[in-house]
């Protein structure tokens, strides 16, 4: 039966709409792709900061060898007492430059497995070990607060270090180390202050 027995206009068959293949990639899904993968990039810094920790902790194992040489040195009997004075300055700054620089390559380790494990992945073995709570992150503002504390230790034991060096003539050099000392702290007590908050 057609239209001019029925006298109603035939009805039109609308084409229906062709469907993407959901193996087929888009222009957004390809750059939400790139954009993923990009995270990848991480493993630069990450190397780099692992090749910069080995080169701080090769340093304060040189310096350890040559503090030892002057630790071997204060029990000679010629010294003088202020040669031997001067001898156990030196050493307690060599100490505390040994200690330093181990911090440093601690803040570095640090740096890289924080890296790894915020923007690429979990390190297993961090999640199972009961000593590796440090190494432990999950959010950048743990990454963060740590790494500050870290980097701001090694801060202080740096101003130790020149202050053992340091050659006091009165009391306005021991003032102004006074003064050093309690801006260390008070950075310090601001910090523990502000991540508790």
């Amino acid at each position: 039966m057609d239209e001019s027995e029925t006298g109603a206009p035939a009805q039109q068959e609308v084409p229906e709409p062709r469907e993407v293949p959901e193996g087929s990639p888009t222009l957004e899904g390809l750059f939400e792709a790139v954009l993923w993968h990009s995270r990848f990039l991480m493993v630069v810094p990450v190397i780099v900061g692992i090749l910069m920790a080995a080169g701080t902790f090769y340093v304060a194992c040189v310096d350890t060898v040559y503090l030892l040489g002057l630790a071997s040195r204060i029990a000679d009997i010629t010294l003088t007492e202020e040669m031997r004075q001067g001898l156990r300055a030196e050493i307690m700054a060599s100490v505390v430059k040994v200690t330093t620089i181990s911090l440093i390559g601690a803040a570095l380790l640090l740096f890289s497995t924080g890296l790894y494990q915020l923007f690429i992945k979990r390190l297993a073995d961090v999640e199972r070990a009961e000593t590796a709570a440090l190494l432990r992150i999950h959010t950048l503002d743990a990454f963060a607060g740590r790494l500050i504390k870290l980097v701001m230790l090694a801060l202080a034991m740096e101003l130790l270090h020149h202050a053992l060096l340091q050659q006091y003539a009165g009391s306005l050099d021991l003032l102004f180390l006074s003064g050093a000392i309690l801006l260390v702290g008070l950075a310090f007590l601001f910090t523990v202050r502000l991540r508790r908050n």
